[in-house]
């Protein structure tokens, strides 16, 4: 397996802006998100003119980044449907940038999807590249209209079903909606700081710390529900376990997804509970 150098690049603040389209979860194959506010991220001194074009061409808003702390800048301060970053130049360098990237994103409590952009052959597997944090490919060589249905065609979320019941949540904290309420504020600080103890872990390299981290948010989950996200974060554990740390880096953006989605599960049954009061 190839070993990755990622970046030690830390970027604390986070994007103040909502994505355009529609959040994991809330979109469909019909929606157009239109026009796609794309970051391409090239790995040489080479821009990828034709995929750029093509997007441009479409009435899609391109920026380009090209190094790893300049992409990192833009994604702190801007939000994207989608990052490109080109692999066939220099595949390493790709799989680095892939990881700086997802690995700040997580500890912000951000997920943009990065597309691999593929214009020529590479030498290393396909599966190693999805392991350093990639979420697909996309060819660069196709014909313009095809190419950015190509893109879009990538962004489309599979729904994730609700895994809360507010009477039961309400039910569990006593009726009391205070204690709820506080129950779901320290939830998620405590999940923000574990999102960063995993993130720290995974860019170091250091297993036992990952293990622990993902333990402890895993717990956290199971107080209020038995979400699929406890199933990602034991498989995190595992591996962890068995010293498998920088392979992780695939199970980050499905574990993000799951957790932004209880925790907008969790506001919501405290909001229904206050409804009910009134």
């Amino acid at each position: 397996m190839t070993t990755l150098a990622i970046p030690q690049v830390i970027l604390t603040q986070p994007r103040a802006e909502e994505p355009q389209c529609a959040p994991p979860g809330q979109r469909t194959a019909t929606e157009s998100c239109r026009p796609l506010r794309v970051l391409m991220v090239e790995t040489t001194n080479f821009a990828s003119l034709s995929p750029e074009l093509a997007l441009r061409k479409t009435g899609n808003a391109v920026w380009v980044a090209y190094q790893v702390e300049e992409a990192l800048d833009f994604l702190r301060e801007a939000a994207f449907d989608v990052v490109l970053i080109d692999i066939a130049p220099a595949p390493l360098v790709a799989m680095n940038v892939a990881s700086a990237l997802r690995l700040n994103e997580f500890r912000w409590a951000q997920s943009t999807p990065i597309l691999g952009l593929v214009t020529t052959p590479w030498d290393i597997g396909a599966e190693e590249i999805m392991e350093a944090g990639f979420d697909g490919f996309v060819s660069g060589r196709l014909k313009t209209e095809t190419f950015v249905q190509e893109v879009k065609a990538a962004l489309v979320c599979a729904e994730i079903e609700p895994v809360t019941d507010a009477a039961a949540l309400l039910q569990k904290a006593g009726g009391d909606l205070a204690f709820l309420r506080e129950l779901v504020q320290i939830f998620e600080e405590q999940m923000q700081a574990d999102r960063v103890a995993i993130a720290d872990a995974i860019r170091e390299g250091n297993c036992a710390a990952l293990r622990f981290a993902a333990h402890k948010l895993k717990g956290m989950v199971a107080n209020f529900t038995e979400s699929p996200v406890i199933g990602l974060l034991q498989e995190m554990e595992d591996a962890a376990a068995n010293g498998e740390c920088s392979g992780m880096l695939r199970l980050l953006r499905p574990i993000h997804d799951r957790l932004l989605s209880l925790s907008r599960e969790l506001r919501q049954a405290v909001r229904d509970g206050a409804g009910g009061r009134s």
